[in-house]
């Protein structure tokens, strides 16, 4: 095996002869080799070699001539060959290169000097942000890179939409650690480090590169600015520098300086810490993908910084795998049928006075059907509903980072939901004959895990199913199976009761119900390339929400059982009136109800030595029979049991 490798990716905003001198330098510390990228705007799109060994010549670029004389000028850099990590490296076009175009141009031997930091250059060639991520990519996996850095004059200057997702793909994407750097000078130095801490995964890599750059004779200093709660705002800064500190356990921790401000201002803490001491570099973790959301980069060029991320191979190669599997095996969605689906989603989901007829017919002819016990009438109201197209408009705008789609789809459900509350309640009132719940009520009382599993599923169907033209005709049997509304209007029917217990119960099934829709409708959309691209907080915070309450409903659900005492059905003296038709030879085990919608059923429950004949059957059911002033199923069932008697 070689040494490690670091990829460092050469900027155009800033001196040559300053990145180097910074790869040179990270490179010694850690005993790495480099490989220097250098980026161009020029297509067809691939990789070539610099060839170093050659000084300047006529067809170089100015910018490779530039680099070219920093390297040679630099005393501890040698051109050499670095070894590859794998036989095949992946190009842009998802192609091979050989193992010989990788290295070709690598002109010297390491020779016998070990301390020597061997170096290589790579020319990218592309035309757009999205190329050049996947040729760094590429490379790194190539060269299996320890560490990806580059330094740059000012990136809060370039904000053009595709650099900054391109940009935040490659930190999502890449497998190693990642510095990035701003405000580096020519003559600056980087023996006295201050490491900021910042939550967040990041923190050992700060660390370990704050740890590397200072001298040990007191060149480090941790620092942490906690805001203001009072009195005890210094001992909470004082316990967070403690935790921050014990993630390098190497660290010496008393050749460290500590530092803990109380202050509201992130940003004025860290200046009048850099008045008050002379730092030439400030390492902070970084807190997310995007690096324009570190407070080093506002901090302005005055002030020297560093952000890091950490590695993580496996889970980087992992969303890799993910995405890869993804757009090759479910069928991606078009711009032009991205755009109509947000139309069509946005339009239905939005609040108006044909959501609101539908949402009041709905929940009206649930209420109809449930107080008359009609599964046909219930599944009419499924048919009318409208809550669907919210509730995926809901995990659309989640998906998407959509924050006015958010705002619509949450206020339509809600209003949504009050409507068929308050449609349930009002009918059961005004119902003078609905005096107990039928079965169809209770029917939606009990959330069971299979509910949970057709919700889930029913809200994949919908998602894909909205983002297919030829597949919208599937939505009524996808709104069938959802069942969103009767849970809600039997919530409403069960308070006209003041059976609150169990409208309770329905109403969190359809909780259960709507978050297991829009957790399945993120995947669906996920699934078919529908991306949050601009990478925002929000979302992942609202879905984090959302799973920790599907959570908690979900054990809630299963530790309340909502038993109803159906016994109070069977009439009294039926056992007795049974038990003395079927004579010694049998005994009446037990007597059941099932509903369905076809009605109830009496499954009696008979144990003896035989079958029970025929003719002593049927005479038990028209006993059974008699008890009933309406026509009833009656089922015997016999368990034979020779040492029951």
């Amino acid at each position: 095996m070689g040494r490690p490798v670091c990829i460092s990716l050469i900027t155009h905003d800033i001196a040559i002869s300053v990145q180097v001198r910074w790869a040179a330098h990270l490179a010694k510390l850690r005993d790495m080799d480099i490989v220097f990228v250098q980026r161009f705007e020029v297509v067809p799109q691939r990789v070539v070699d610099i060839d170093l060994a050659a000084m300047a010549t006529v067809d170089d670029h100015p910018s490779t001539t530039e680099l070219k004389q920093a390297i040679h000028a630099h005393p501890d850099l040698s051109v050499g060959a670095i070894e590859v990590l794998k036989d095949k490296a992946p190009d842009v076009t998802g192609t091979t290169l050989r193992k010989e175009e990788c290295d070709k141009g690598e002109h010297s031997d390491p020779g016998d000097n070990p301390a020597e930091i061997r170096v290589l250059a790579k020319a990218i060639y592309a035309d757009n942000y999205a190329s050049i991520r996947k040729m760094i990519i590429g490379l790194v996996n190539t060269y299996g890179a320890n560490v990806f850095t580059a330094v740059r004059g000012n990136v809060l200057s370039d904000q053009s939409r595709e650099l900054v997702v391109e940009r935040s793909r490659l930190l999502e994407f890449l497998p190693c650690e990642v510095i990035i750097c701003q405000g580096f000078t020519e003559d600056m130095a980087f023996s006295r480090v201050a490491v900021l801490e910042r939550t967040g995964g990041n923190q050992q890599a700060a660390l370990r590169l704050a740890a590397d750059l200072a001298d040990d004779n007191n060149g480090l200093t941790a620092f942490q600015v906690n805001p203001d709660i009072g009195i005890d705002a210094y001992p909470v800064g004082e316990r967070r520098l403690d935790k921050f500190l014990a993630k390098l356990p190497r660290l010496k921790k008393q050749s460290i300086k500590r530092c803990v401000s109380v202050d509201d201002n992130l940003q004025q803490a860290i200046r009048q810490l850099w008045k008050e001491s002379a730092y030439d570099l400030l390492v902070i973790p970084a807190t997310s993908l995007r690096p324009e959301h570190s407070v080093g980069l506002r901090l302005g060029l005055n002030i020297p910084v560093a952000i890091t991320v950490s590695a993580s191979p496996f889970s980087s190669q992992t969303r890799q795998i993910v995405k890869d599997t993804l757009r090759q095996r479910v069928p991606q969605i078009a711009h032009a049928e991205r755009v109509e689906l947000v139309e069509r989603v946005q339009s239905n989901a939005e609040w108006n006075f044909d959501f609101v007829a539908l949402m009041v017919l709905s929940a009206s002819i649930a209420a109809l059907g449930l107080i008359q016990n009609s599964a046909a009438v219930v599944i009419g109201a499924m048919l009318v509903a409208p809550l669907m197209t919210p509730i995926v408009g809901f995990g659309l705008a989640l998906v998407q980072g959509n924050l006015m789609l958010t705002k619509m789809s949450a206020h339509a459900l809600l209003r949504g939901v009050l409507v068929a509350v308050l449609a349930g309640l009002v009918i059961g009132l005004l119902s003078w004959n609905f005096n107990e719940p039928t079965r169809e009520l209770f029917a939606r009382a009990r959330p069971g895990r299979l509910d949970i599993a057709v919700a889930f599923l029913s809200g994949l169907a919908a998602a894909y199913a909205q983002t297919r033209s030829n597949l919208i005709a599937a939505l009524p049997g996808v709104a069938i199976a959802a069942a969103l509304v009767p849970p809600i209007v039997a919530s409403g029917l069960f308070l006209s009761l003041a059976e609150f217990e169990l409208a309770l119960g329905a109403f969190v099934l359809f909780t259960i119900n709507m978050v297991a829709i829009v957790l399945a409708s993120m995947v669906a959309l996920y699934a078919v390339g529908i991306r949050n691209r601009k990478k925002l907080r929000w979302p992942v915070r609202v879905i984090a929400v959302l799973i920790a309450a599907f959570t908690a409903l979900l054990f809630w659900s299963s530790t309340n059982t909502y038993d109803v005492d159906i016994a109070k059905d069977i009439p009294a003296g039926i056992e007795q009136a049974i038990e003395q038709i079927l004579g010694p030879n049998y005994a009446l085990e037990d007597i059941t109800i099932a509903y369905d919608e076809l009605g109830y059923q009496l499954n009696l429950d008979v144990r003896g030595k035989e079958p029970v004949p025929p003719d002593l059957a049927k005479a038990v059911r028209l006993k059974a029979a008699e008890f009933y002033a309406e026509a009833s199923r009656i089922r015997l069932i016999t368990r034979i049991s020779a040492e029951y008697f």
